[in-house]
């Protein structure tokens, strides 16, 4: 909750449908942050995530910063080499469920269709 009350104060809107995602847009661009418990992803233009990553600081949120998107939340994202295109997928999952149906996944979704 404190938290946030603090994106709002800082000019973070949203969260309706859902309060896990809030915008901000200003002259720097927009800049989205998705919550999930204690851990926060912020995607949008450079100029606006470090004028957020600065504002959050100056509100005494100390925060570890990980420019790497390899494994957040126990899922792999990736960007087209353009930077346009996102891919978001579980390895974990897909070998776990590889594992307890005996099966390939790409098997079982096939099968499904």
């Amino acid at each position: 909750m404190k938290f946030i009350e603090k994106l709002k104060k800082i000019g973070f809107k949203g969260g309706y449908p859902d309060p896990c995602l809030m915008c901000r847009r200003n002259e720097n661009g927009i800049c989205f942050i998705a919550i999930w418990v204690d851990d926060s992803l912020l995607f949008g233009h450079g100029k606006a995530i470090q004028e957020t990553i600065n504002d959050l600081e100056n509100e005494g949120f100390d925060l570890k910063l990980d420019g790497s998107l390899d494994d957040y939340l126990s899922c792999e994202i990736s960007l087209d080499r353009k930077k346009n295109v996102g891919w978001i997928h579980q390895p974990h999952l897909i070998t776990k469920l590889d594992r307890r149906s005996g099966r390939s996944l790409s098997l079982l979704v096939a099968s499904l269709f």
